[in-house]
């Protein structure tokens, strides 16, 4: 695992800082290991009564998934449900896909677009996510038609 060291030297952080305002990211960020020095706002004091409980989330997950996802999963995908921007950060493998599957669910027949690097990935979504009967495309220079774009409308 690398140290925040690490990355500094091998990340120009200077670049970020004048690109994004950085200040914004104490209270969208949830950051465990930073906990006592980010004061981080309640997310259950913003919700909507529209919107589901964390409960009610994680239940629903559980039904459609088959699995429970974690906490830090649900509030992304709340924060997400209400309207606000989200910026997360995670290793590789640790669950960020479904911090953008959760919101499907609660969107009431929503769409959700998710930029991904590697046409594979989104190739992977499209299938995992018709496992579960929630329809999907993979949106590639290669299938940029105007057919895709009338299914799509």
């Amino acid at each position: 695992m690398a140290s925040l060291d690490s990355l500094e030297s091998t990340v120009d952080l200077s670049s970020l800082e004048s690109t994004v305002d950085l200040s914004l990211l104490e209270s969208t960020v949830d950051l465990p290991l930073f906990e006592s020095t980010v004061d981080l706002p309640s997310l259950e004091s913003t919700v909507n009564s529209d919107l589901p409980s964390l409960d009610e989330m994680r239940a629903v997950v559980k039904d459609r998934f088959g699995f429970f996802p974690c906490t830090w999963q649900l509030k992304a995908a709340l924060t997400q449900l209400e309207r606000n921007d989200l910026l997360t950060l995670a290793p590789t493998g640790s669950g960020k896909t479904l911090t953008f599957w959760i919101p499907l669910l609660f969107n009431g027949g929503g769409v959700s677009i998710v930029v991904t690097p590697l046409n594979v990935l989104g190739e992977k979504n499209v299938s995992e996510l018709s496992l579960v009967s929630i329809p999907a495309v993979n949106l590639t220079a290669s299938s940029a038609s105007d057919k895709t774009f009338k299914v799509l409308h």
